[in-house]
């Protein structure tokens, strides 16, 4: 959840410096579920189709999605 009087008290002196170093404590779990997720689509459709598991895969989302995507995807967990 975004504190929205801390957000507009950020904007308006353009001072995002607390935001950008701030992790949400949910993220490693929910990196977690996606990954677990993602693993195992992989071997269900590895299975399905008589495919190799580390077949590519490609992952986005919108709005906190696309955060959870870009983050999964950038600590290169996958």
């Amino acid at each position: 959840p975004l504190n929205m009087a801390k957000l507009m008290m950020m904007s308006a002196t353009n001072s995002f410096d607390e935001m950008r170093d701030t992790i949400p404590p949910e993220l490693d779990e929910a990196r977690s579920r996606v990954q677990a997720c993602i693993e195992e689509a992989r071997k269900t459709i590895a299975t399905e189709f008589k495919l190799d598991s580390t077949i590519p895969v490609v992952i986005g989302g919108f709005s906190q999605g696309a955060m959870l995507a870009t983050d999964t995807v950038l600590r290169g967990t996958l």
